[in-house]
């Protein structure tokens, strides 16, 4: 079974591959399906087993197809490549075992057990603990289509035996001091670098987010420009832009492409082309081993260390649980308590 099932899948069905459009219009038929078949769903046994028949799991209102589709065209385009390839993984271990993918609702806690052990082998904790909460979501949203349909479906992701691997926090030392941030800018080789760099870091933009902004997005507010961001979970937040990084657009703005960093064409430049310059001019300016996300880190705690609220960060950065920015508390390794004690100087006299 390959990786990429799901979505590879989707794309077979429509001309354009178009995973969230087709996502919403299966959805549509599927509403209508269910609500002209009500009568029979609604005499469904609570408690009927969701284990299908490999017959006829393409006509069952959850074909995990299906199901997948609809899921993953409501969240986000990045989001919707990492969980199609989580569920992928899952389909080529059912498979591996013998098993039948278009069955795997019925997926028993102690089946859950065994792959989570299998994913340990393999990946780090921070990617097991990741799939596994990739594929409980799946199962949730399954779970809200089989109550419509009567079915009573439970989530083997969130039982006992799939306890999440603890990740080891790095926050602290994945981001950038201001003086490397200013290595950074002076390393830059192009305009586009540029406008890249300062604009991940004054904005503090997921990469995929930048690469998504549109000038239309873009308004001048009494209180400076702002940005208004699709992120996370299709949320919408507004992000402020700073008349430099606003300045350094313009001056590679393209007539007849609608986005701020623009691609090739009319179309808008990929996430892994951005990835690929901040790696670039972080290892021109002497820092190995720097992502995008640095910048995003560094911007959350350059800005609570010259005394932003912790709110305004939070909201800024489209963070949903408040612990999360509560990290960039303490995630700046150069001030600590003892700097502010009398007598404790951590610097050597000369």
């Amino acid at each position: 079974m390959p990786a990429k099932f799901f979505l590879k899948k989707k794309k077979n069905l429509g001309e354009q591959g178009d995973i969230r459009r087709q996502g919403r219009e299966e959805k549509g038929r599927e509403g209508k399906s269910r609500r002209s078949a009500g009568k029979v769903h609604a005499s469904r046994p609570a408690t009927e087993s969701v284990f299908v028949p490999a017959a006829r799991v393409s006509d069952h209102p959850l074909s995990p197809v299906s199901v997948a589709a609809r899921w993953l065209a409501s969240v986000s385009p990045s989001s919707a490549r990492e969980y199609d390839r989580d569920l992928g993984r899952l389909l080529e271990w059912i498979t591996g075992r013998g098993g039948d993918p278009r069955t795997v609702f019925a997926l028993s806690p102690t089946d859950a057990a065994d792959y989570a052990a299998y994913l340990r082998g393999r990946y780090s904790p921070a990617t097991v603990s990741r799939a596994l909460d990739s594929l409980s979501s799946y199962w949730e949203h399954a779970r809200r289509e089989a109550r419509a349909a009567g079915i009573d479906l439970q989530n083997p992701w969130k039982a006992r035996e799939t306890p999440r691997p603890k990740v080891a926090a790095k926050l602290p030392w994945r981001m950038l001091t201001e003086d490397q941030i200013h290595a950074l800018l002076a390393a830059c080789g192009s305009l586009v670098d540029y406008a890249v760099i300062l604009g991940l870091y004054h904005t503090g933009l997921r990469v995929s987010e930048l690469a998504a902004a549109k000038w239309s997005d873009l308004r001048e507010t009494p209180q400076g420009y702002a940005l208004a961001v699709v992120g996370k979970g299709s949320k919408t937040r507004v992000v402020g832009v700073s008349l430099a990084a606003l300045d350094t657009w313009r001056r590679i703005r393209r007539t007849g492409n609608p986005y701020l960093i623009p691609g090739a064409g009319s179309g808008p430049v990929s996430r892994v082309q951005l990835w690929r310059i901040v790696k670039r001019v972080a290892r021109d300016a002497g820092i190995p081993d720097v992502s995008p996300h640095w910048l995003r880190h560094s911007n959350a705690s350059h800005a609570l260390h010259h005394g932003a609220d912790i709110a305004t960060v939070m909201a800024s950065l489209g963070h949903a649980d408040l612990r999360t920015t509560s990290k960039y508390l303490h995630a700046n390794p150069v001030r600590v308590t003892t700097d502010f004690i009398p007598g404790a100087d951590r610097r050597a006299r000369k």
